[in-house]
């Protein structure tokens, strides 16, 4: 090495080590002022607190924090990013200013002497310390908000409406994982954030899906009940047949009436639901059996079968007049083969009924047109390739005329 080179290796070694010592002169005097007071780029919760001591930040802090610290935890709730917000008070939080200070006090004198240095170079801004008070509260008001945020999966169905099938769609759902939303909740609150935060959510999906109900097309059961007059009238009738009403049996599974049912009833309504049950449990094990299902339980007031088609069965309860009707819809396996309801009217023609008035004259009288009944019947029909093999009656409905009245003065003959 020649004693130019020694020279210049002098030189750059004594410029470096006149920087270094000039660094650590000023670290050591920007950590004495730190001490002191904060920086002129520190901000605890977007609150400057540039050249104050600890004393003045904190009366700073408590003056201003009202106005510019969030009151509100948010809390994302489901997939649509729907937010709900309430207030920390509620929840037991509050600000800890006196923490907070010291949390920058750490922060500023963590790490090497150089950090004071290093730190001026970017604008620094501290989270806010919060406590959660009342765990106990906290807790409770946001599991109360989780388990209203579920949103439970909705089966797809099949509804008979006007005489035609219509087909609903299933809906995915979710459910909040209580432990792991609240850890998460309690990390970023420990963070100094209060939101918006996500749930934890987990997909739960429905048994009965779309593509499970697509081949439910054909009727392949039926069964009829009468009904009284006081049972049609009973509030409890259609709050019954509502609960079944649409129900899918997938295949294999089975379905029991009175599990349907289940807390459905009431000792006020006890009678009436023992009346209803019994009146839908013998309807609907007829159906099951003109549908060939394998009914196992058929007790007074219930009925159990196991859907053994192979196929997704639908079940349609209403009631048509005074009478209870039970159909079965699923995919007709056998080739060429439908069942079918058909109704077929009969006129009733009124009679001429004659009565005497005193009061009129003779010549007069008074014509009170009657009116045609009806009778209404319910056929069961099977038919393979189009060719009637059975027509069972089911129900008869009969609504009788109106006679036709021709009142008339004594001595008139009516032609």
């Amino acid at each position: 090495m020649t004693d130019v080179n020694k020279i210049i290796i002098k030189v750059i070694s004594l410029g470096l080590l006149a920087a270094c010592l000039s660094i650590m002169l000023v670290s050591m005097a920007l950590a004495k002022r730190d001490a002191a007071i904060y920086p002129s780029n520190l901000k605890i919760g977007d609150i400057a607190v540039a050249n104050l001591n600890q004393d003045e930040a904190g009366a700073k802090i408590r003056a201003e924090m009202d106005r510019k610290w969030d009151s509100q935890l948010k809390i994302i709730i489901d997939k649509q990013n729907s937010v709900v917000s309430i207030p920390i008070t509620e929840l037991g939080i509050t600000y800890d200013v006196d923490a907070s200070l010291q949390k920058a006090d750490e922060y500023l004198h963590t790490g090497s002497l150089l950090q004071h240095t290093l730190i001026r170079g970017e604008s620094i801004d501290i989270a806010p310390v919060m406590k959660i008070n009342n765990k106990v509260l906290f807790d409770q008001k946001l599991t109360d908000i989780m388990d209203k945020a579920n949103k439970p999966a909705v089966d797809a169905r099949v509804l008979y409406i006007k005489g035609y099938l219509e087909y609903v769609v299933h809906v995915d759902g979710y459910i909040v994982k209580r432990d792991e939303s609240l850890a998460h909740i309690k990390r970023a609150i420990a963070q100094g954030y209060l939101g918006p935060i996500a749930l934890k959510l987990q997909d739960v999906y429905p048994k009965v899906k779309t593509e499970d109900i697509k081949d439910i097309k054909s009727l392949i059961g039926v069964g009829t009940g009468s009904l009284n007059e006081f049972i049609v009238r009973e509030p409890i009738l259609g709050q019954t047949i509502s609960r079944i009403n649409g129900t899918i049996v997938m295949n294999e599974d089975d379905f029991s009436l009175k599990t349907a049912l289940a807390d459905h009833e009431s000792k006020d309504l006890e009678q009436s639901c023992q009346q209803v049950a019994l009146i839908i449990s013998n309807t609907l094990a007829n159906a099951c059996r003109s549908a060939n299902l394998h009914v196992v339980n058929t007790e007074p007031g219930e009925v159990e079968f196991i859907n053994n088609t192979g196929n997704p069965l639908m079940l349609n309860i209403a009631v048509e007049g005074s009478n209870l009707l039970v159909r079965i819809y699923g995919l007709q396996t056998e080739k060429g083969k439908e069942m079918l309801l058909i109704k077929e009217q009969t006129i009733i023609s009124p009679q001429i009924e004659v009565k005497i008035d005193k009061k009129l004259k003779p010549g007069d009288k008074i014509v009170e047109k009657g009116q045609e009944g009806q009778k209404i019947s319910t056929f069961r029909v099977v038919r393979v390739n189009g060719q009637e093999i059975e027509k069972k009656l089911l129900t008869e409905e009969i609504h009788p005329p109106r006679n036709t009245v021709i009142t008339v003065a004594p001595g008139t003959t009516i032609k």
